[in-house]
């Protein structure tokens, strides 16, 4: 599912947060603490590139949650970070933009990103098509 939101999305440039939950999933049943899958839930307003740009709103799930950070912030995301570690993959909302020699764009980790998750599974889907902000 990672691939094809990224497909659809790509770096979510423009993309604007709307509402952010994290999920402990902590079960408290018959007195005893456990805890279960974290998740984190994030509603954003993105273009669809292979939609000719049409804005969306997306509902992303993201599932055994390993890291999670924000931080409130209110501007566009400008760029994302995506990578594979093992079994998890990580997306990083805020990454450090440079540019190599011949002028592309690279990103990388920001290790003080405003947004990055560090997951182990991704759902998503689209809430509303051609939205107005």
């Amino acid at each position: 599912m990672i691939e094809q939101l990224i497909n659809n999305y790509g770096n979510f440039h423009d993309a604007i947060v709307l509402n952010v939950e994290h999920k402990t999933n902590i079960d408290l049943t018959n007195n005893k603490f456990k805890t279960g899958i974290q998740e984190v839930i994030l509603v954003i307003s993105c273009f669809n590139q292979f939609k000719d740009y049409e804005k969306n709103i997306i509902k992303i799930k993201f599932t055994e949650v390993e890291e999670f950070r924000y931080i409130k912030y209110d501007g566009m995301i400008i760029d994302s970070f995506k990578e594979r570690e093992n079994d998890s993959f990580i997306i990083d909302f805020d990454p450090i933009i440079t540019s190599n020699k011949a002028g592309d764009l690279i990103t990388k980790q920001n290790s003080e990103s405003m947004l990055s998750i560090k997951f182990k599974d991704i759902f998503y889907e689209i809430i509303d098509r051609n939205a107005s902000s």
